[in-house]
């Protein structure tokens, strides 16, 4: 099992939270899997990508109930979307440089909540 693998495995096992961290910016509040997923697959970047969107975001009635954020790197660059639902993208932002131990992650936003999908 390589290092992406594992560490997938390990973010399969969160299915809830005992803490929500706040995000400096006040615009949410994130999962103990987040966290984890910041820490162990170096995307705390991430995080404050989606925080940065959450003034944008907020102005589209759907996505301040639900938000689907995906991210995928390909050669050191990456492609972070914003999805009203599966095929309804808001919005797209294109990354120069990206470094991550994942090369594609899904996480949602649900009522100012950033969490994993076990999590949903």
């Amino acid at each position: 099992m390589d290092e992406e693998d594992a560490l997938r495995k390990e973010l399969r096992q969160f299915i809830g939270t005992l803490a929500y961290h706040p995000h400096p910016s006040g615009h949410l509040v994130y999962t103990d899997g987040v966290a984890f997923l910041a820490e162990r697959a170096r995307l705390a970047w991430l995080i404050h990508l989606i925080a940065f969107w959450q003034p944008h975001a907020l102005k589209d009635a759907w996505l301040r109930e639900i938000q689907f954020w995906e991210l995928r790197i390909e050669d050191s660059k990456g492609t972070l979307t914003c999805l009203r639902d599966a095929d309804d993208i808001a919005f797209r932002q294109r990354l120069p440089k990206c470094d991550s131990a994942l090369d594609y992650v899904r996480v949602y936003v649900q009522n100012g909540v950033l969490m994993l999908p076990s999590e949903h």
